[in-house]
């Protein structure tokens, strides 16, 4: 049975009961190999919102865990790779490969890893998105000139299509996959499973998950400091260990087009090479919100690029009556949704960090 046809099904009639089966079938595997250790005892892979079975999958603490603490190892021969597979662009290669493995089922030495995969619903990415989606999304960058970022919004569907010569709707969706979930050309069970967030909330470390898959050696991921219980467990994808200089270039913009969500605070909006900004709420010793802070990271703006803040102020408030004032019955609900939240997330930073801007509309 085709990979596509599996995740279709299975996107359909999965529910909550069965992916709790999955996650706790994924564990073991996990466990029975050399080295796998999940911290059950203090964690609970387990939906946002328990009662809601569209919200997301996370992690969470059910106690107290101490800075350093141990909380997830597994050998290399869990990380799914490209396996014997060359190519110039790695990730290609293995996107390639998880279609072999897929229609493997059972037989497959990733079964565990990748049945919990089956059940992940494709269109999440904006090059997944319906045609109306990105039109919509167009219109939000600056339509036909893009002035704002990200480079390439839709670009990855014919990026695998051109230079890695896929084809079928199997081996694009394995190849977003690839996209949204891998550490380049890595997959890493569970670890995956990790919400982003940056600041204080990032409150896990690893020992570099590409060295781990070269020198065949384990991955372990700890408490970055001590977690409360309740807390939900995040990751980073630009401050991580394995992203290098990522962080210099890569903020909310780039996320948005390789993960498909909006970012929580704090946020990072990099604009072009010398206009960038973190931004990030403030709270009290209670931890109520107090106000927001804004950091320029490349020196104060100058006046163009003030200029250059206020005219796309000026613009996204004008799609609140136009494009975004109702919903459009052509652009799926899911995508308007991320749509209608980096726009007002999007309003919302550049007000906070040009004052300015937002008393001259």
């Amino acid at each position: 049975m085709l990979f596509y046809v599996w995740m279709l099904l299975l996107s359909t009639i999965a529910t909550a009961s069965n992916t709790d089966i999955l996650v706790d079938e994924l564990i073991k595997w996990i466990k029975s190999k050399s080295g796998g250790y999940f911290n059950e005892k203090k964690l609970e892979i387990r939906r946002s919102d328990k009662n809601d079975p569209t919200s997301h999958f996370g992690i969470y603490s059910n106690e107290k865990i101490l800075k350093n603490e141990l909380m997830l190892s597994m050998n290399s021969s869990i990380l799914f790779s490209p396996g014997s597979k060359s190519m110039d662009d790695l990730r290609c290669a293995t996107a390639f490969n998880l279609v072999e493995e897929m229609d493997k089922g059972n037989e497959s030495e990733h079964a565990p890893y990748l049945n919990y995969l089956r059940e992940q619903r494709h269109g999440q990415l904006p090059s997944d998105w319906s045609v109306a989606g990105k039109n919509l999304f167009s219109v939000l960058l600056g339509k036909e000139r893009q002035v704002l970022p990200p480079e390439f919004p839709f670009g990855y569907t014919d990026f695998f299509r051109n230079d890695c010569g896929g084809r079928s709707k199997d081996e694009i969706n394995a190849f977003l996959m690839v996209i949204q979930r891998g550490w380049d050309e890595l997959l890493v069970p569970v670890y995956d499973m990790m919400s982003h967030r940056n600041g204080k909330w990032l409150n896990t470390k690893d020992n570099y998950v590409n060295d781990v898959y070269e020198t065949n050696s384990y991955l372990k991921v700890r408490a970055k400091r001590d977690i409360l219980a309740g807390e939900e467990i995040y990751m980073s994808y630009n401050f991580c260990n394995d992203c290098g200089g990522r962080a210099d270039y890569y903020g909310s913009f780039e996320i948005l087009r390789d993960y498909g969500f909006v970012e929580a605070f704090p946020q990072r909006w990099i604009f072009h090479d010398d206009l960038g900004f973190d931004i990030d709420e403030v709270r009290g010793m209670d931890g109520s919100v107090s106000g927001v802070e804004v950091k320029w990271f490349h020196g104060e703006p100058n006046e163009q690029n003030l200029h250059f803040l206020g005219v796309h102020l000026r613009r996204l408030k004008d799609l609140e009556e136009t494009h975004l004032k109702s919903i459009d019955e052509n652009v799926p609900k899911n995508e308007f949704s991320v749509i209608t939240q980096f726009h007002q997330a999007l309003i919302v930073a550049i007000t906070h960090a040009c004052p300015i801007c937002a008393s001259n509309l």
